[in-house]
């Protein structure tokens, strides 16, 4: 509609000059009324690729942006998977170029300290996750990403009360310091069961589709969920049991 106006205008004022007419309103029609249907076309053409480019920076951002929790309990599980110092709160909130990179360094870093936790996982708590999240009436999604919200939080919490039991063990046999941290490291490497996470094939869990769209979704969905009322409840029933001081 926008061409078929600026055309009509070209074309009605020269019929008017080929027929003799000339005047103030025909030259109008051709120098300002047809550029503006020029300019109107322009700006509908160029919206045709800003907004698509907005939307997915906005997108973008916005996970960004909701992928900070889960991102930080990473970074507290294993500090080893972070390429760079993580960004401070007020970096990550200001954060408005090379969102395509920061996002998918934050989703990498994320996935590998979900891989190095899986060997502190505990089943059960998976199990009552579920559980409570279906009783609750959540979606599929959401009780999926809760599930995996409430294991890897129990699985960070199980793997620092068993390192710093082991450290301070180390510590009061009165050893060095570097045998100490290799202790801890060998402690931290062997997990809840005893498994190696570089050796043992672990099968797929809830919280982790192969899919980079749905990844991503799932991902900040399970961040969302870390702090919610359900998982922290999940947390408290699963905690265990406070150890008697003689």
């Amino acid at each position: 509609m926008v061409a078929l106006g600026y055309v009509a205008c070209k074309v009605a004022a020269i019929i008017a000059a080929a027929a003799g007419n000339y005047g103030l309103n025909w030259d109008m029609l051709s120098t300002e009324v047809g550029p503006l249907f020029a300019s109107a076309g322009a700006m509908l053409i160029s919206s045709g690729f800003v907004y698509p480019a907005a939307h997915a920076w906005y997108k973008r951002r916005r996970d960004y942006l909701a992928l900070r929790p889960l991102w930080l309990a990473a970074a507290e599980a294993d500090g080893n998977v972070l390429l760079d110092p993580m960004p401070t709160r007020v970096q990550h909130h200001l954060a408005v170029r090379d969102l395509k990179w920061r996002l998918t360094r934050c989703l990498a870093e994320i996935r590998d300290a979900q891989l190095a936790m899986r060997v502190w996982e505990d089943p059960s708590v998976t199990a009552l996750a579920e559980q409570r999240a279906r009783a609750a009436g959540l979606s599929v999604e959401e009780t999926e990403a809760t599930a995996a919200a409430a294991t890897f939080r129990a699985a960070l919490r199980t793997r620092t009360a068993v390192i710093d039991r082991a450290a301070r063990a180390a510590v009061a046999q009165g050893l060095p310091l570097p045998e100490v941290r290799e202790i801890v490291a060998a402690v931290a490497l062997k997990g809840l069961h005893g498994d190696d996470p570089i050796t043992t094939a672990v099968p797929s869990q809830p919280g982790t589709p192969t899919d980079q769209i749905k990844e991503r979704h799932n991902l900040v969905r399970i961040s969302r969920a870390l702090a919610s009322p359900l998982v922290e409840d999940v947390l408290q029933a699963t905690a265990p049991p406070k150890a008697s001081r003689p």
